[in-house]
């Protein structure tokens, strides 16, 4: 490490370089509000044509001749109901009076009815338009066929030639609503009935015309000219010849003169096609309906599609034409075609769903098969169509199954669908027949591709800290603020480091465009999948013993109460089994009742409903539920088990590791994979279960949106590894067979250790300490659980001990730091923290109405009028806190978590605590992590600094040469107070970086600090403070007489910091009448408008320069139009230190303006890695160079952040390497 000679003060800095800490959150708002929902809502709508032919109707067939089977088809009777003695009844009223329409059915001797297929279709239409089971502003169109009537031309009776339309699509609207009551009019109509044949082919054509507003023609074959217009006057526009539909979809073309209309539209659409038999048309020129409805030359509809065959082939009056049909439906899903028609439309495909309904349509349950899709995860049943033997059945089914997933690649069935698109659905039930249209218009709600963001991480290497892994890992996900989910899915995965970037594992493709666009097509070293499509989920058969096992190692804190006959929270792990959710247990005939039995299973990998059911080894579902949570704040940190060190021509390098890396997610898990990305175990704490056990369901089981959002395990957690040689000189944390001898406890075996630590942000309180250095048998050493103030520690004589003082700490933001201090004369190793987050403080955040809040000369409070932010700590944007909640800092023993020392406002008695250090001062939230120094390089820790979210910054002196623990804390010192009692403080969330520097009159740390409201980045001016860089001169620290008594000089003017000048800076001392006095430090504010740019991501000095990462609200972003957006934009900020003014040999590109450059869309901070030269003794800031170029050997661009290279060993191993255990 550096070292400073001057008397006896020797710095090392432990801790000052976060690795990209991107901040992202909220309980109310938070980070989270700058994704945002689709500019433009889209909506479904669709048209249903409905077969209303004599087959459906029980008062066609009961008077043929050609058998009972025959007569009472429509009923379509189970196998198990007797024929015989079965009676047709007709023209019923319902049992329901309300319903105010008549059925038909057929009634056995027992008096059980069964309906037949128009009356069920009216009872599914009924149902339909008096629940919501459909959404509002879902619009439905719906058509009938055949027509049976006159036509209007010739005024004779037809009943089999053409389909027409009868209820323009508009709004569903809620209950009682116009379309809903047309609909129940229709069903109550005396006409409304089977009759006639099934012309399937000409149907489908009227259906596509409709929804595209052409036509098919003006012949006896086309529905235009008999379109109902008793429901719906605007279903036709235009005369006789000129007759085309009114089309329900909006358009950007006008579809005559083809001039613009409007901007592109984002709606789901779709024709959902329901029949009953197999198709019938009267031999017609069919392929002109079909060319009219695509406004296309009739000779480009063939029978060539892949579909042939069927009952009515091609001979006689009747055609199947399902080689037409099949065409015409991929014609429909094709974007050129449409788009030509529409104009530009963010989804050209008209997808067509197919319900085959009745008997004719029964196919086995071999036939049958539940999937879920991979990308929306909605699961349901798909059909193998291929395997049905019927050709019309097997036809209708092709015609309308999927053969794609919502990703466009992956096949559902092979070698099943490819034509309409929509999905199939059989259905002979009233109940199927409602689900089958639910499910299709679910379906065809806009599907876009989702907008996929991340964070890179480059970890630190605790084998060899000396060096930078070439990787960087990336943790993408995807924010739905438009859905009602509470949980946001994410993945991770591997990437290379190659000129300076993140590229694809094969290091041609940047992962990271200049937009800050994720590019899909760079794969990841672990594949396409990343560490999602790598959970080991299912069943495990061990060959050997053919014991059943699950794949996923799950570990908790939960144990069984025999007393309660329930599981709770434990003070120890165990591993979450199988046998533990479905076997018997010694003194049990059945498995032990766990209420959490299902999300367990769910978690496993097993997709149960979230509602009870006894499961078996042989019923539990084979379909699987795979997901990873999002890591939003949580970065992946590397555990090194085992590794050989070695030197290559003078450079220490490093081979034969094992390598793990650790990380927490939103869905409550903290995960450990391998280097293959393979989850190795996982850990749940036991309040994850009591506080959000639906994130363990799929991720649309729960309904609360982003005000209710799942947080889990977001924190940033820390590790803390010791290695120990083994006989053929690998470094390993495990047990060795080595053993050493010592004088008084005799012969010692020789072991490492690998301890993480960490807390879970806005998903809770607590802190957690594990023991991972046997990964196949975790260990927790100790949980700190500020909710029932308590320390739970198998360490500690009392396992349970109850800490008054932990009642005062927050949220549990702060990232631990590790490290070493002499105890009351003996070296321990410790846990500092930060107090935590206020998200709870009571306080008038906004009023019902716009009226004033506060002064008379204080902004005015924009109204809160659903009550979000009111009482909701620092989620309100002018907080002023007074609880003191989250306040000060916290010292635990880092082996067993007893509390030792803290120092807060509220720290009057010692709390349970060993020590306890009152100030005043200490009275706003300590989010950040605490950053330690050194001062004389023997391995202690002297000195912490941390910023408040009250604007205040502080060192806090520690004396390790005290012999008694009251002696250990020296002096709170108030560095900075920037405090303003109007809630607009600056906001400190980010650790304050730390440097040392040299003047002519001796050396001097340099402190520096970002501000910016990370809970309300979208904050207005009139909401925000006047956020920027603060640079705070530290006089005092490196005096060799520090823990005297002596005057101090930092507690003078700590409310000034000068306005930082560029050209001239800001030195430390000033000489005022031959007198030298100090200067506090400068500051340099980030934009002239308050809340336009924001300081939300972490401060680092490196080579005499401070680079922070700054949030600009009013910056592109990312997204937007049909699917959701990521608001505003981040830059790398760079200042030359100690005073803002730059050595000669470096200069800023504009005077008076620090330079900058673009990192990416979102809140994103800056992580080295490799430089962009590709040395290994080279780092550099890894940003994506599209732009520069190879120009950094350009005058002009030599002293962009983005062309920097560090070089210094030296120079960088005190800003990085904190989280290497040191035993000196």
């Amino acid at each position: 490490m550096t070292r400073f000679k001057k008397q006896q003060f020797n710095i090392a800095v432990l801790l000052l370089l976060m690795v990209v800490i991107t901040p992202y959150q909220s309980g109310q708002a938070s980070d989270i509000e700058i994704y945002k929902s689709a500019a433009k809502a889209g909506e479904v709508i669709i048209v249903m044509m409905l077969d209303t032919s004599g087959s459906m109707d029980l008062n066609n067939t009961v008077n043929l001749g050609a058998g009972i089977r025959n007569r009472l088809e429509p009923c379509d009777l189970p196998s198990s109901a007797s024929w015989e003695g079965m009676r047709p009844q007709l023209n019923k009223k319902s049992d329901d009076p309300q319903k105010g329409y008549r059925v038909n059915y057929c009634l056995d001797e027992n008096g059980v009815k069964y309906l037949d297929r128009i009356s069920r279709l009216k009872e599914a239409l009924y149902e339909l338009a008096t629940s919501s089971a459909i959404q509002p502003n879902t619009k439905i169109g719906i058509g009938t066929f055949p027509y049976a009537g006159r036509a209007p031309r010739t005024n004779q009776m037809e009943n089999n030639r053409r389909a027409y339309m009868r209820i323009a699509a508009d709004q569903w609207g809620a209950v009682g609503s116009e379309q809903r009551r047309k609909v129940l009019h229709l069903i109550r109509r005396n006409d409304f009935v089977g009759r006639g044949s099934t012309p399937t082919s000409a149907a489908y054509a009227e259906a596509a015309a409709y929804m595209l507003g052409t036509h098919t023609g003006d012949g006896p074959f086309s529905g235009v000219d008999i379109a109902d217009q008793s429901y719906s006057a605007n279903l036709t526009v235009g005369e006789w010849s000129s007759r085309r539909y009114q089309s329900p979809l909006k358009q950007t073309k006008d579809r005559d003169s083809q001039e613009n209309l409007s901007e592109t539209q984002c709606d789901g659409k779709g024709i959902y096609f329901l029949t009953d038999g197999e198709p019938q048309s009267v031999r017609t020129p069919n392929e002109n309906l079909m060319a009219n409805a695509l406004k296309i030359y009739e000779y480009h509809i063939t029978d060539k599609s892949g579909l042939s065959g069927g009952r009515y082939n091609r001979s006689g009056t009747y055609f199947s034409y399902w080689g037409e049909i099949g065409l015409f439906a991929r014609y429909l899903n094709d974007p050129d075609k449409i788009t030509a028609i529409l104009g530009t439309v963010s989804d050209p495909k008209l997808r067509t769903a197919v319900v085959g309904f009745g008997s004719s349509f029964d196919v086995d349950d071999e036939v049958k098969q539940v999937l879920s899709d991979p990308k929306t995860q909605r699961t349901r049943t798909y059909y193998n169509c291929n395997a049905i033997q019927t050709v019309d059945a097997r036809n209708a089914c092709n015609w309308g199954e999927k053969s794609r997933f919502a990703d466009g690649v992956t096949p559902t069935i092979e070698g099943v669908g490819g034509y309409g698109e929509g999905g199939f659905y059989s259905a002979k039930l009233t109940g199927e027949l409602i689900s089958s249209i639910v499910n299709f218009i679910e379906e065809s709600k806009p599907n876009f591709d989702p907008l996929i963001t991340g964070i890179p991480s480059i970890p630190l290497d605790p084998l060899n800290p000396i060096q930078l892994h070439p990787f960087g890992y990336y943790a993408t996900f995807v924010p739905k603020p438009e859905t009602s989910f509470q949980l946001w899915l994410g993945n991770l995965n591997k990437y290379p480091i190659h000129n300076g970037e993140l590229f694809g594992a094969d290091k041609r493709i940047r992962l990271i465009a200049a937009t800050g666009e994720v590019n899909s097509a760079a794969q990841g070293g672990w594949g396409g999948g990343g560490v999602k499509m790598k959970l080991p989920l299912g069943l495990y058969k061990n060959p050997d013993t053919q014991q059943i096992t699950e794949m996923r190692k799950v570990f908790s804190n939960r144990r069984f109460d025999a007393d309660k006959q329930s599981y709770e929270a434990a003070e120890t792990l165990s591993q979450v089994t199988l046998d533990s959710l479905l076997l018997q247990h010694a003194g049990f005939d059945k498995p032990r009742p766990d209420q959490n039995k299902n999300y367990w299973l769910n978690l496993l990998g097993f997709r149960v409903p979230e509602t009870s059911q006894d499961y078996s080894l042989v019923t539990l579902p084979k379909m699987e539920l795979r997901q990873l949570g999002a890591s939003l704040h949580s970065r992946p940190i590397l555990l090194t088990q085992t590794g050989r060190i070695f030197v290559d021509n003078g450079r220490m390098k490093s081979a034969n590791r094992q390598d793990y890396l650790l990380f927490g997610s939103t869905q409550g898990v903290l995960h450990v994979v391998d280097d293959q990305g393979k989850e190795v175990l996982a850990f749940v704490p036991y309040e994850m279960m009591e506080r959000q056990k639906q994130a363990f369901l799929s991720e649309d089981s729960s309904m609360g949106g982003v005000q209710k959002l799942f947080y889990g395990i977001d924190a940033p957690w820390t590790a803390r590894s010791q290695y120990v040689t083994s006989k053929d000189g690998t470094l390993t944390v495990n047990d060795t067979t080595r053993q050493t001898q010592d004088q008084q406890r005799g012969l010692l075996s020789s072991r490492g250790m690998q301890w993480v630590y960490g807390g879970l942000r806005m998903g809770g309180r607590s802190y957690y300490s594990l023991d991972l250095t046997d990964l196949t048998r975790p260990v927790m050493k100790f949980q700190i659980d500020p909710a029932h103030q308590r320390i739970v520690s198998t360490g500690l004589e009392e396992v349970y001990k109850t800490v008054p003082a932990l009642q005062f700490m927050g949220q549990s933001w702060s990232k631990p730091t590790i490290a070493y201090v002499k105890w009351g004369g003996v070296k321990r190793m410790v846990m500092f923290v930060g107090g935590g987050y206020d998200a709870f403080g009571e306080f008038q955040c906004g009023a019902a109405d716009a009226e004033q809040i506060g002064n008379d000369d204080q902004p005015r409070s924009p109204p809160d009028r659903l009550n979000q932010y009111n009482n909701q700590g620092y989620e309100c944007p002018r907080y002023e806190q007074s609880n003191a909640v989250g306040a000060g800092v916290y010292m635990f023993d880092a082996n067993n978590g007893q509390l030792l020392w803290w120092s807060s406002r509220q720290a009057t008695e010692k709390g349970g605590a060993v020590e306890a250090s009152y100030d005043a001062n200490l009275k706003y939230s300590v989010v950040s992590q605490i950053n330690t120094l050194d001062r004389d390089n023997d391995g202690l820790v002297d000195t912490l600094y941390f910023g408040d979210l009250g604007g205040q910054a502080f060192r806090i002196d520690l004396d390790n040469t005290a012999q008694t623990t009251s002696g250990f804390a020296k002096r709170v010192v108030q560095l900075y107070n920037g405090h303003l009692d109007t809630g607009l403080s600056p906001r400190f969330y980010e650790m304050p970086s730390f440097s040392v520097h040299k003047d002519k009159v001796g050396l001097f740390g340099v402190v520096a600090l970002t501000s910016g409201n990370l809970s309300s980045p979208l904050a207005s001016a009139e909401l925000s403070a006047q956020d920027g860089v603060f640079v705070i001169y530290d006089h005092d620290v490196a005096r060799s007489d520090l823990y005297s008594d002596k005057p101090l000089l930092n507690h003078k003017y700590i409310r000034r910091l000068h306005l930082m000048n560029t050209v001239k800076g800001i030195p430390r001392l000033t000489e005022i009448n031959r007198r030298v006095a100090p200067n506090t430090g400068w500051w340099y504010p980030y934009s002239r408008i308050k809340g336009d740019y924001k300081g939300l991501s972490e401060i680092f000095a490196l080579d005499n320069m401070l680079y922070a990462n700054v949030y600009d609200r009013n910056g592109k972003g990312l997204g937007g139009g049909c699917g959701a957006s990521v608001l505003g934009d981040s830059y790398l900020f760079q200042f030359c230190l100690p005073t803002g003014k730059c050595r000669p040999q470096y200069k800023y590109n504009v005077e008076g303006v620090p330079n900058r450059v673009k990192i990416g869309a979102g809140i994103l901070g800056t992580h080295l890695g490799k430089g962009y030269n590709n040395r290994d003794d080279s780092l550099g800031m890894i940003l994506n160079r599209e732009k520069i170029g190879e120009n950094c050997t350009q005058p002009e661009y030599q002293n962009n952040p983005e062309c920097q290279l560090f070089r210094s060993k030296v120079t960088i191993k005190h800003l990085r390497w904190y989280e290497q255990r040191a035993d000196s």
